[in-house]
């Protein structure tokens, strides 16, 4: 029986590190908004060149030359695949590297001359660009035809009214990983509701003092981020061109704060620090029974911890109250055009091609390994009937599908999210580390970043 195109056996290697970066430090103040002034809404500010609709067919006749910057490897299949169906433009493709120096890359191109037309960048970091006028609206080159094809959580991320800046490429809905051995071992139960989980996490503790129910991250304000936003924390807001809102110490997130606080300080999960090898072995070895993990955490899990195939299984991330159905998001990047592209029309046509095409993004879910925002695909019995050998034949990408369903539309991202980012591992991750008091930890996060914010010319509400 032959694989579906789904089923390449993923490689540590090939899984990009982009898919972790939400949750690692951002750029340096000295690279980020200073002397900027605020503007724009929601996801506002953007240029466009035209608010009629653009001719496309003609246009995309027209010879071109782009530059596209993705840090995704093998985009050059895709790539070709765009060429050869308008043979009249020709497209190089870069990798300008992940993460903070990558985007410091492009801000430094932005300022100086050499900047792509269309670049990669995650669902968080939207709003620094657009904040600066960086970004084009594609709405006139016919984004918003498109938009009823991706999950809405999604295209709210890139989108504002009827403005488009981007084109969304995959995503992170959470969910959780357990160790299936740990479970029967220990006689626990797979917890619906997190009021369950302390009680497995106590269970767990009561017969072993070397396996922890779970691990809260120093280091990964996406993974954190996430799960606040599945306790309905909604912390940034975008009131205004020059007003915006920030709230670190909302309900939700002192929901979190005060559920998590007495199971690190108790020793019922461990605060690890991730993504390094130690943290990779204890995923292999059994320290943790469970990982909070994002809809690329299946893909990225047969790499890191290939030795413990078969153990793992997956699940939705427990509720705060029984019956609901909520999850949050983390991860997630997008195409978008850069405003000062001299061919716009031919830039906003690869956006769409690399993540609307079938073929296109028939490979972005096998070959990047990147996780759908297409609905064709997530409906797609080729990817969600997938019966994965290292989940014990579960069909985990069913489960994530479904779970891509139920996470919050409303969620907003603020124009500096690369300091909150740094700070956040600093101040929240310093308290995690030193089993104190989150909620503390969230305030003096809170001041630190009104202080910030303040500084770059916004007025905040609280």
């Amino acid at each position: 029986m032959s694989p579906t195109p789904f089923t390449q056996p993923p490689h540590l290697n090939q899984l990009s590190r982009r898919r972790l970066l939400a949750g690692l430090a951002g750029l340096s103040v000295a690279t980020g908004l200073a002397g900027c002034s605020p503007t724009g809404g929601s996801l506002g500010g953007g240029q466009s060149e035209s608010v009629s609709p653009v001719n496309m067919e003609e246009e995309l006749k027209k010879p071109a030359t782009i530059t596209f910057w993705s840090w995704s490897p093998g985009l050059d299949t895709q790539v070709k695949l765009f060429e050869k169906k308008y043979q009249n433009i020709k497209v190089e493709l870069v990798n300008p590297g992940q993460g903070p120096p990558a985007y410091q890359k492009l801000r430094t191109a932005l300022g100086g001359g050499g900047a792509p037309d269309v670049a990669q960048i995650e669902f968080s970091y939207l709003q620094s660009f657009i904040v600066t006028k960086n970004l084009l609206d594609i709405s006139p080159y016919g984004a918003n035809d498109i938009k009823g094809d991706y999950v809405d959580f999604a295209w709210k991320q890139v989108s504002a009214g009827d403005a488009v800046y981007a084109i969304p490429q995959d995503s992170g809905p959470m969910g959780m990983l357990y160790r299936s051995d740990i479970f029967e071992k220990y006689g626990l139960e797979v917890p619906t509701t997190w009021a369950e989980f302390e009680e497995q996490a106590k269970k767990l503790r009561e017969q072993t003092d070397d396996v922890y129910m779970a691990n809260l991250p120093p280091n990964d304000s996406g993974a954190v981020l996430g799960m606040m936003q599945q306790a309905g924390s909604r912390p940034f807001s975008i009131a205004s061109e020059t007003e915006i809102g920030i709230n670190l110490t909302d309900e939700g997130a002192l929901k979190w704060a005060n559920y998590w606080t007495p199971l690190v300080q108790q020793g019922l999960i461990s605060n690890d620090a991730t993504f390094n090898n130690d943290w990779y072995q204890a995923l292999a070895t059994g320290r943790y029974a469970t990982w909070i993990a994002a809809a690329w955490g299946p893909a990225y899990l047969q790499g890191a911890a290939a030795s413990s195939a078969g153990k793992w299984r997956a699940a939705t991330m427990p509720q705060w109250n029984a019956g609901e159905n909520i999850a949050g998001n983390w991860g997630g990047s997008t195409s978008a055009v850069i405003a000062g592209t001299k061919f716009p029309a031919a830039a906003a046509a690869l956006a769409q091609f690399i993540n609307h095409d079938p073929e296109s993004t028939n490979l972005l879910a096998s070959k990047q390994l990147l996780f759908p925002v297409l609905k064709s695909l997530l409906s797609d019995p080729a990817f969600t009937g997938q019966e994965v050998e290292f989940y014990g034949g579960q069909k985990v990408f069913e489960l994530f599908a479904q779970i891509s369903d139920t996470v919050p539309q409303d969620y907003q991202w603020n124009p500096f999210q690369d300091y909150v980012n740094t700070k956040n591992d600093e101040v929240l991750g310093g308290t995690i580390s030193g089993k104190e008091d989150l909620a503390q930890g969230l305030e003096r996060l809170q001041a630190d970043i009104v202080e910030y914010a303040e500084k770059q010319g916004f007025t905040v509400k609280q």
